[in-house]
């Protein structure tokens, strides 16, 4: 056996989980080719993902607390394959319903849990900084991998090789000896004073900003491209890149934040959140979306690291569980994912409006002044 938060699994399961919440895209079209889907029912699968992680993240974040992370994230690793494996099989619209949905309860306990055990005592920093740069290694690879197996062989045997490949990796998390530290009974979760901690409300005003601008940049780029006549092989790799500076800030963030004050990084990372999005309301040409893609990829990366990790500083400051203060974090941040692109799609026109991205790159600039201007306490105290 090897020592569970030194072994490959749990990013293994990080990957996996990133990685086919992605894949679903590129075999999108096949899928409602092949079922006959509306765009309701379209839109249903992609949805019902992001709803199913936003109604278990809190509750399932409590209950790690109190019994453990360990079974539930083996939970998720199982309920992981089922999805995919489900998807692989599924001849209905209602098989392909409850596949997605169990895919997003996966989706809320790995990244909720999975990040308490792995990012725990000793270099937390560190270990959330290579957890954010493994999810983006999934979602480089996730589009690309699927769309070359659609291609080829079809569009099951990708879920059916994600399937088994995470019915490998949660045995292989089963059989890692645990190391962490037993739960403690006695931190409930207590709202009051996990909400008054300045760095909990700090983390969840960065989570839902997060959340509501990658929506809605995943919903108006593309657009814009299209309109520009680019192809969608050139729209992929735009995106591709995206996630390859992803991963790099997420990968050099976790090696020096140690050091350095969270939320003055944090502040930084909306300053270029601001600055990305006034590209757009200069130039909508394909190098402007081009270059706004790829700052605010990087910024986001920065900015979602530091989120957990001042949650995480905050639920040990107030007393609170470390799980119930990410489920919080990822509830609030599956809500923005949701509501943004609703929000912004009524201001969408069809010759190129730049309104929306003027109207988030103020919203960024905001939070920008909020979070530097703020009296933080100083996380790595207790981190």
């Amino acid at each position: 056996m090897t020592d569970l938060r030194r072994s490959p699994w749990l990013p293994a399961l990080f990957f996996l989980t990133v990685f086919a919440a992605v894949a679903i895209l590129p075999v999108l079209p096949s899928l409602r080719a092949e079922h006959g889907l509306s765009d309701v029912q379209t839109a249903a699968l992609l949805s019902v993902a992001t709803l199913a992680t936003l109604l278990v993240a809190l509750p399932l974040g409590w209950l790690g607390d109190r019994l453990g992370a360990r079974p539930l994230v083996v939970v998720g690793g199982v309920s992981l394959a089922l999805s995919c494996l489900l998807l692989a099989v599924a001849n209905s619209f209602a098989l392909l319903l409850v596949a997605r949905a169990l895919f997003g309860v996966s989706d809320g306990i790995i990244w909720t849990l999975g990040l308490v055990v792995y990012a725990g005592p000793g270099r937390p920093a560190k270990a959330m900084g290579r957890a954010m740069a493994i999810g983006g290694v999934g979602q480089l690879a996730g589009p690309l991998v699927t769309g070359a197996l659609a291609d080829t062989l079809g569009s099951w045997i990708a879920w059916l090789v994600i399937g088994v490949a995470a019915s490998g990796v949660t045995v292989g998390f089963m059989r890692a000896r645990d190391e962490s530290p037993l739960p403690d009974a006695g931190r409930r979760l207590s709202p009051q004073t996990l909400l008054g901690d300045s760095r909990m409300v700090a983390s969840l005003v960065l989570i839902v900003l997060s959340g509501l601008v990658g929506g809605i940049a995943n919903l108006l780029a593309p657009q814009q491209l299209d309109a520009n006549g680019v192809s969608p092989t050139v729209i992929g790799a735009i995106f591709a890149a995206g996630a390859l500076v992803w991963i790099i800030t997420a990968g050099a963030l976790g090696r020096v934040i140690e050091r350095r004050s969270h939320a003055k990084l944090a502040a930084c990372g909306c300053g270029v959140l601001a600055l990305a999005w006034i590209v757009p309301t200069i130039s909508l040409s394909t190098f402007g979306i081009a270059i706004f893609l790829l700052f605010s990829a990087g910024a986001r990366a920065g900015v979602n690291t530091i989120t957990y990790l001042l949650a995480r500083a905050g639920a040990i400051a107030s007393g609170n569980g470390t799980g119930a203060a990410i489920g919080i974090v990822n509830v609030a941040f599956s809500g923005a994912a949701l509501a943004g692109p609703l929000l912004v799609a009524v201001a969408i026109t069809t010759d190129g409006a730049r309104l929306p991205y003027a109207a988030v790159a103020a919203l960024c600039l905001a939070v920008t002044i909020a979070i530097g201007s703020a009296k933080i306490a100083d996380e790595r105290r207790v981190i």
